[in-house]
């Protein structure tokens, strides 16, 4: 009895290590710290955040209630419900700063998602690499994450509906269904 569970204990081990090598064979890692790296270098060349005619509307001046049916004529209450759970947790003098670290990792998340749904789509780990490098370093779209407005979320949205439509058009089900309607629907709000 004691050799099996010595046995069952080795190769688990042993998985957990090769989890760990196939792990770090997997493009997606290499991408995300250059995409990092070079990310780093762009942020350094701007502000810590970028206050537009807009910002104030999204995070002070909002007041509506999607649960009692109240939305502002003039914001969507996706954004705004996003910087109040912000600025729960971090505190209005933070906000800001926040937000924007709130967006960077957002984008993270989202070049995970497209580089996944390149490789859907080609099923070529090198196109889709280069494809994702491109997305992710791409001066114009990695400064929306410094900017106080919607665009960070609403790509975020646009790849995860991207993502999850790639998934239903080759494995059709209700779950993927329900999901692209959901996000359809944030996306509509953004």
């Amino acid at each position: 009895m004691e050799k099996s569970l010595e046995k069952v204990k080795k190769e688990n081990n042993v998985s957990a290590k090769e989890k760990v090598i196939n792990f770090l064979k997997q493009p997606i890692i290499y991408i995300l710290i250059f995409c990092i790296f070079v990310q780093l270098q762009i942020y350094k060349t701007v502000p810590d955040y970028v206050i537009s005619g807009d910002s104030t509307t999204y995070t002070e001046d909002f007041n509506g209630s999607v649960r009692s049916g109240q939305v502002d004529q003039m914001r969507t209450p996706v954004y705004p419900y996003i910087a109040k759970i912000i600025q729960k947790i971090g505190g209005q003098e933070n906000l800001y700063n926040n937000i924007v670290i709130f967006q960077k990792i957002l984008f993270i998340f989202t070049i995970i998602l497209f580089y996944y749904s390149m490789q859907e789509i080609t099923k070529n780990k090198i196109i889709s690499s280069i494809l994702s490098i491109i997305f992710g370093i791409c001066p114009f779209i990695v400064l929306w994450n410094v900017m106080i407005l919607t665009e960070a979320v609403s790509l975020f949205e646009i790849v995860l509906l991207s993502f999850i439509t790639i998934k239903y058009l080759k494995s059709p089900n209700n779950y993927l269904a329900g999901s692209m309607r959901n996000i359809d629907i944030n996306n509509d709000y953004d």
